[in-house]
């Protein structure tokens, strides 16, 4: 789910290696116009460009890349009318940008509602050109969840829409909103993250603030109750870095010490599996100057540019080598130079200090950017990022629609490991993106 950075359905064929396509012909050079954001949904991912262009590449069955389709597209391919985006966010199956002359705008899934545009329901299932999302202005901040959306104002309140099953749009009743809806009792909002079915925020001064499903403890009160009113999480005053994962957080706080709370079937808190856990426990990481979750994986950018990574380690998404979990927090291989990192469903992506980008784990639907949605062999480059000076990432609920409806997020980790591509330590992102 999305945070303030904010990753990540579909069944998808297993295709064996692929290779990087060249670049569309008469795309500008990467230097005229550089990368300056990347965001990532399900198992789809967008980049937006310094002028403002987006391109998205990925699984499509939503209209989630915005390109016109529904077809997966396994290189990069424009956003329609989208030419002056100043900010990204992925959901599961959708995709919203911030846009300078209209506001947000939102493309893809949305039966829950999260176009935002006023319609929600069967009928809905593509968007597959984006369309402005209805009474919001002032957005400063946009964050996905799995299938709801929530954008921060200039005066410090939270507007939200979409999925309302968990109270995470911060509203009374459980009814889906296709137009964004104000959160009560919420000011002075810094940061966003979003979680499959929660929402939480940070603030200048005072606790991080989370709503929605609290089933796991993802909420960080001390119980396992939900709703849609905010509670505090005691002992994050001051906190930065927040992350959402599909039903864990994390933050880090002002003493430099990670603290993660919500669900730890896999070790996603603190790097072994155990209890779940209703207040913040300390993480196997500290100093770290990001942080980003998946599923049930989160991982640490250290100020020297390596990162660890600690929870499930199926489908390689620890980034060491291995699908098999790791006691504590295990060091990416091969990436000693990462400046930001993002991690999404079953995998994770960072920007390094040349301005390329490696990824590790799944490649459900071409998320890799490898040209093909299949297993990856090798170092052999993959989707390229020139240049790029912002790393946005969200992660999303694996609760996907369609046949991983039903699965558990174990379950959905197990099948990926055999049923979908793996990369279990990074690639290094050709360059070239026009």
């Amino acid at each position: 789910m999305l945070g303030l950075v904010g990753l990540l359905g579909c069944e998808t064929t297993v295709h064996n290696g692929g290779v990087t396509k060249p670049p569309v012909a008469g795309s500008p050079p990467p230097g005229d116009d550089p990368l300056v954001e990347i965001a990532a949904g399900g198992s789809h991912a967008c980049a937006r460009h310094r002028s403002g262009r987006v391109l998205c590449w990925g699984s499509n069955d939503a209209g989630q890349l915005g390109d016109g389709t529904s077809e997966m597209r396994v290189t990069p391919v424009e956003v329609l009318n989208v030419r002056d985006a100043v900010a990204l966010a992925l959901g599961d199956a959708h995709s919203c940008a911030l846009r300078r002359s209209v506001g947000v705008v939102c493309w893809g899934r949305g039966v829950e509602g999260q176009p935002g545009h006023g319609k929600a329901g069967a009928s809905q299932t593509r968007n597959v050109r984006p369309v402005a999302v209805r009474g919001i202005a002032g957005a400063v901040t946009l964050a996905s969840g799995s299938h709801h959306m929530c954008a921060a104002l200039k005066v410090g309140s939270v507007m939200c829409w979409g999925d309302n099953r968990r109270g995470q749009l911060g509203m009374k009743g459980r009814n889906a909103s296709p137009v964004p809806v104000t959160v009560r009792g919420v000011t002075g909002v810094r940061e966003l993250a979003a979680g499959e079915g929660h929402t939480c925020v940070t603030r200048p001064r005072g606790a991080v603030a989370c709503w929605g499903d609290g089933r796991f403890g993802q909420l960080g009160d001390g119980t396992t109750r939900g709703g849609e009113r905010p509670r505090l999480v005691a002992g994050t005053d001051g906190a930065t870095a927040l992350v959402a994962g599909d039903r864990h957080t994390c933050a880090r706080q002002a003493t430099g010490a990670t603290v993660c709370w919500g669900r730890n079937d896999f070790g996603q808190l603190g790097g072994k599996p155990g209890d779940d856990k209703s207040k913040p426990v300390g993480a196997p990481v500290s100093g770290v100057t990001s942080l980003s979750a998946g599923t049930a994986h989160t991982c640490g950018l250290s100020p020297s540019g390596t990162v660890q990574c600690w929870g499930h380690g199926g489908a390689g998404r620890l980034g060491n080598g291995a699908s098999a979990p790791a006691t504590g927090a295990a060091t990416v291989q091969g990436l000693p130079d990462a400046t930001m990192i993002a991690s999404g469903d079953a995998f994770t992506c960072a920007l390094r200090r040349a301005g390329d980008v490696a990824c590790w784990g799944s490649n459900e639907g071409g998320a890799l950017g490898v040209g093909e949605p299949g297993p990856v062999s090798g170092m052999a480059p993959v989707f390229a990022v020139d240049n790029v000076a912002q790393l946005v990432a969200g992660t999303t609920s694996p609760a996907h629609e369609h046949a991983e409806a039903s699965f558990t997020a174990g379950e959905r980790a197990e099948r990926g490991s055999s049923e979908t591509a793996v990369r279990t330590a990074p690639i290094a992102r050709k360059k070239w993106l026009g």
